[in-house]
């Protein structure tokens, strides 16, 4: 644990050779995990682009401009 400190790259635990577990620093896990969240939204955007559901930035900040 002392070594983990000092140097706080994942650490895979592998009994028999074959990887098992992975211990990391929390702040790192939740960094993952954000960006794992994140990445679910890109094929989301695909889709609306591919079926043209876009619209230009100036349309859009207007349109919010009108809500109240």
């Amino acid at each position: 644990m002392k070594d983990y400190a000092t140097n706080p790259e994942p650490l895979i635990i592998t009994p028999n050779g074959e990887a098992k577990m992975v211990v990391m620093d929390i702040a790192e896990y939740e960094r993952q995990q954000e960006t794992f969240a994140l990445l679910k939204w890109v094929p989301l955007g695909q889709k609306e682009l591919a079926q043209r559901r876009v619209s230009d930035m100036d349309a859009f900040f207007a349109e919010m401009d009108q809500q109240p």
